[in-house]
């Protein structure tokens, strides 16, 4: 090798040890950065803990405090034989057989006083007089109808053994329900007594049209069967919010209850009178469109009604009562009902293209066969 060869094998020699050394350096480098983002990555949140612990048992303690004041109603009546083709053939003596008396339906209810006032359902109890009541304790009480609102199919029973000591629901209120809360349904669905349902509530204010009521009910996805009606539909405050009273048959988990608010005022009208007693301006109406939405006017306005002293007139728009829009007949129903007899409702009246406002006083609904609608 000779002196010029040599410089040269050192020179590449360094070129090829400082490239490595670079190489190296980088690869540190991008490690070292690539493990800090990956850090950076799987790095997670703090979880917040809980200071009240959930109880998985909440269902099950209020079932247990309510079971005490729900009862289980049954109804008997009579039934004639049936009729067998040897009736008619002369081999028989049908009309000497007696009648029987046989258990014809049932549902649900809940003791509202200690002396044994019972709140369920109008339909529940209509049928018959002949009425049982059947107790947490195995307890069975005969029973009688103090009085049936039809208008929100409610009814009011008293047993007729005397007691001082029955236990009582809690009464809650339902304006402060919330949509998604949860609750649970007690009852006898089939005959099955003190069953226990939990679900949420699935809407508020609901309008069931198949329902021959001026009630906006409660919706619910707790199972509710035939047997449920009349029972309670229970917060887990162990309160009771709702009478469970229908269900969608044509669907799953649709169940309706009539709101604890609005049967507070009929359980205590039908306990201190036997019936209720309701304010009406003497109208009858339908629902019209106008260039602002949906209104009613009025078709009939009864000679010496409330609405015929305050100056209503036939075809009349009503647009709003008490200041809230009306949409149909049953908004201006429930808006009157609201009121005691004797207050006074603001009705926007529009007239002729004219908009007027009218104070009506409400009186007590005429006990006619015949009544009017509102």
């Amino acid at each position: 090798m000779d002196n010029k060869t040599l410089p040269i094998i050192l020179a590449v020699c360094v070129s090829i040890f400082l490239s490595s050394l670079a190489c190296f350096l980088i690869g540190v480098n991008l490690a070292q950065n690539t493990t800090i983002k990956e850090s950076v990555v799987i790095e997670q949140p703090k979880l917040k803990v809980l200071s009240t612990p959930i109880n998985t048992n909440v269902i099950a303690d209020v079932a247990e405090r309510s079971m005490p004041w729900v009862v289980n109603i049954k109804l008997k009546g009579y039934v004639s034989p049936r009729i067998s083709v040897f009736d008619f053939f002369g081999f028989s003596h049908y009309k000497a057989r007696p009648r029987h008396k046989i258990k014809i339906g049932g549902g649900s209810g809940f003791i509202i006083s200690k002396d044994g006032y019972i709140l369920t359902n109008g339909h529940v109890v209509k049928k018959t007089s002949d009425i049982e009541v059947n107790l947490y304790n195995n307890k069975t009480y005969k029973a009688r109808v103090i009085g049936i609102d039809e208008v929100t199919d409610l009814a009011v029973l008293k047993i007729e053994e005397e007691t001082q000591d029955l236990p009582v629901a809690n009464i809650g209120d339902s304006s402060a329900l919330r949509i998604g809360e949860w609750v649970i349904a007690v009852g006898s669905p089939l005959g099955f007594e003190q069953t226990v349902t939990q679900g949420i509530i699935s809407a508020k204010n609901r309008r069931v049209q198949d329902l021959q009521t001026s009630v906006d009910f409660i919706q619910t996805d707790a199972a509710i069967n035939p047997g449920n009606s009349g029972g309670p539909l229970i917060n887990l405050k162990g309160e009771v919010i709702g009478i469970n009273t229908a269900i969608r048959a044509d669907a799953q988990n649709i169940g309706f209850a009539i709101p604890i608010n609005t049967a507070k005022n009929i359980y205590t009208q039908i306990i201190k009178n036997g019936k209720v007693s309701r304010p009406w301006i003497g109208i009858e109406m339908r629902e019209v469109r106008t260039k602002d939405g949906s209104a009613v006017r009025v078709e009939r306005v009864w000679p010496g009604s409330p609405g015929n002293k305050a100056g209503l007139r036939r075809k009349d728009i009503i647009t709003k009562v008490d200041g809230k829009k009306v949409d149909d007949g049953k908004d201006i129903q429930i808006a009157v009902r609201k009121h005691a007899i004797g207050e006074s409702i603001k009705f926007d009246i529009l007239r002729n293209g004219r908009r007027i406002q009218l104070d009506i006083l409400t009186e007590k609904l005429p006990d006619f066969s015949s009544r009017p609608r509102s």
